[in-house]
């Protein structure tokens, strides 16, 4: 019997692959504290983090560089039930889906889906202004397009600079959650991995629905797996406020 072998038979009931498209060690840590929060205690979940490329993701060019990066790290991943691209733009996705036996799982895809089973008009808010066209793209090829009510971002704002400050950021995200309720939305996407902390807080404030990627991605890799159905973002929220 192989190493392999033995780890296959030994693995929890599910285990999930989290692949962080860039090259940020620390951000891949915080989305798999993030992730393994609102997972059952039954699902094991590790990551990888691309070897080279952007340290984050704030332009066209870097996000079609992480598809390829993404794709080097498929000889690293464990015996796993799923896989998830912990990127908003859902780099490298399709080409997973070519070359792995497992459901693979994009953060925009599950939060996008996660909204349009919510129903309700839907906004995404961002840091990263370069990208708002590949945002806007996204919400029509996942159907929320009739739902739709716009990418928000900061008018003005250095991504990088911004988000390395906490506090700033939580006040960007908290302002740009108002300009997006009075364009109509009725509930909120964060289109940011490394942002889905702050979207946990802004989801305290009851405001309005508040869906974070990683919650999101979670839900729907674990239900793709065929262990449990997507919830709602109210619905995630709740379960992980009482853990």
């Amino acid at each position: 019997m192989t190493a392999q072998d033995l780890a296959v038979q030994t693995r929890p009931a599910t285990a999930l692959v989290m692949i962080n498209p860039n090259t940020s060690e620390a951000v891949t840590q915080e989305i798999l504290a993030l992730a393994r929060l609102c997972a059952p205690p039954s699902v094991h979940i590790t990551a990888l983090t691309a070897r080279s490329g952007a340290a984050l993701i704030l332009d066209p060019e870097s996000l079609r560089h992480a598809a390829s990066l993404i794709l080097a790290l498929v000889p690293l991943m464990p015996p796993c039930d799923g896989a998830i691209v912990a990127g908003f733009g859902d780099p490298g996705c399709d080409e997973l889906r070519d070359c792995l036996d497992m459901p693979v799982t994009g953060f925009g895809e599950a939060s996008f889906e996660a909204a349009y089973r919510n129903a309700l008009p839907c906004a995404v808010i961002t840091t990263t202004p370069a990208l708002v066209g590949s945002i806007r793209q996204q919400a029509q090829a996942h159907s929320v397009g009739p739902l739709f009510c716009g990418v928000f971002t900061p008018d003005t704002c250095d991504p990088a600079t911004l988000m390395a400050d906490p506090v700033q950021t939580q006040q960007a995200l908290a302002t740009l959650i108002d300009t997006a309720r009075a364009a109509g939305a009725q509930q909120i996407i964060v289109g940011r991995g490394p942002l889905a902390g702050a979207a946990r807080v802004l989801a305290t404030e009851g405001v309005v629905p508040v869906i974070d990627p990683v919650s999101a991605a979670v839900a729907l890799a674990l239900e793709r797996a065929g262990t449990a159905p997507l919830c709602s973002a109210i619905q995630q929220e709740s379960e992980w406020k009482t853990r």
